[in-house]
């Protein structure tokens, strides 16, 4: 987990211009467009005792997310119960699922735990209607709008963490549509 923690810091400082390279490095994807080789991934603490049946990948499927998100996007890559979709294109977004089952009784410090963990220096917009709770906690880095998305219910606390060059409010409804279907297929 600590060498996933580096490549997130790695990214931001790259993204920052604070790197050894000044910059994101990037590989070419089909078309010839760029690929992040740096996976981001979420900095949640693995506080859930739960079990969520199946891989974040899973959740999912390529397609839906590149729908979702508006851009194409790479095959899903698992970092623990996360899962990543670099973009395919330049200027593209993005994403990193992550699912966390709570243990019986205990979504709501679950909840808290997770929206605790989510970073204090970023603008954090509380979202109804969906699940039990939920917040959209967004930052510009550089020429990137990141975002996380956590959204908590009874039985899930799903966080969708988006990386791009988009405005934010189109990035948090991605982000709520790919939390609230991952958790339709709970």
């Amino acid at each position: 987990m600590q060498a996933v923690a580096t490549g997130v810091v790695a990214l931001v400082l790259a993204a920052c211009g604070g790197g050894s390279g000044g910059g994101a490095e990037l590989a070419s994807g089909p078309g010839g467009g760029p690929v992040s080789t740096v996976a981001p991934v979420s900095t949640l603490p693995a506080t859930g005792t739960g079990n969520i049946s199946r891989p974040a990948c899973e959740h999912l499927s390529r397609e839906e997310v590149a729908r979702l998100l508006g851009n194409g996007v790479t095959a899903g890559q698992e970092a623990g119960r996360s899962c990543f979709w670099g973009t395919t294109v330049d200027r593209g977004t993005s994403a990193t699922l992550t699912v966390v089952a709570p243990a019986p009784g205990r979504a709501a410090d679950e909840c808290t735990t997770q929206r605790n963990s989510l970073p204090s220096e970023a603008t954090a917009d509380s979202v109804s209607g969906v699940g039990n709770s939920a917040v959209w906690v967004w930052q510009p880095i550089s020429v990137l709008l990141q975002g996380n998305f956590l959204a908590c219910w009874d039985n899930a606390v799903v966080l969708v963490f988006l990386s791009g060059e988009r405005d934010q409010a189109s990035l948090r409804n991605a982000a709520s549509g790919m939390a609230q279907t991952v958790h339709a297929r709970l």
